[in-house]
């Protein structure tokens, strides 16, 4: 189709974030394992599942409170909402990376709520601005689930290989058999080029979209633009 090009380009950048996103994933919730306690003597089942369930909490919360006050702009700014959403996923990401630097107590859980919290809101703008993106993908006289259903696959391949990727990490993280401080600055430095990288990848997808609706900024520029011409 006419946005052929241009999809395939925006996809390429997905799946860098994909992959990126599948490896910091897992290596942060290697630090959840540790702040919940496995393989830790005295650690209580009842306490990990409670904490748990409160981090579960603080982002279904989050999810219904942020959808309901901003569902009503998500299709007005959708490039901004869409970095928005990967912003705040790499929050939470950092943060469950750190929730384990404070040990096990309620530091910890709110750390833990604190993350969720970030990546539900992320996700609900996430959902919108993917499926306005469908939507301008699939054009005029295109199926939209079509669209849909072709980036979700190519999602789920990345994914994929950013969990080999994750899995090869944490063999070679094994195998170098490194002191906790030697280890904890590999993953601090593996973590971080991978979020840049992210982030990088997020915004050369959005430079290569070309959206056709009226947005905010192209709203207030034709407003700026009709009230300087002459009468």
């Amino acid at each position: 189709g006419a946005h052929e090009p241009e999809w395939v380009r925006f996809q390429l950048y997905n799946v860098v974030q994909d992959v990126s996103t599948r490896v910091r994933d897992a290596l942060a919730f290697a630090r959840i394992l540790e702040g919940l306690g496995v393989g830790a003597s005295g650690a209580s089942a009842l306490g990990a599942t409670l904490s748990w369930l409160l981090r579960d909490g603080a982002g279904l919360l989050a999810s219904l409170a942020f959808a309901a006050r901003a569902s009503t702009g998500f299709g007005l700014a959708v490039k901004r909402w869409r970095f928005f959403a990967d912003v705040a996923i790499d929050l939470g990401l950092v943060l469950e990376l750190a929730a384990a630097s404070f040990g096990r107590g309620a530091a910890f859980v709110l750390a833990l709520c604190a993350a969720n919290v970030a990546k539900a809101l992320g996700g609900v703008a996430a959902g919108a601005s993917n499926s306005a993106i469908g939507v301008h993908f699939a054009g005029a006289d295109g199926d939209v689930g079509e669209t849909v259903a072709k980036g979700g696959a190519i999602n789920t391949l990345s994914g994929l290989a950013g969990l080999a990727l994750a899995l090869a990490l944490a063999r070679a993280l094994d195998a170098a058999a490194l002191a906790p401080a030697a280890r904890a600055r590999a993953v601090g430095g593996v973590f971080g080029a991978l979020t840049a990288l992210h982030v990088l990848a997020c915004r050369a997808s959005l430079r290569c979209l070309a959206l056709r609706h009226l947005t905010l900024e192209r709203a207030a520029a034709l407003h700026a633009a009709w009230r300087a011409s002459p009468d």
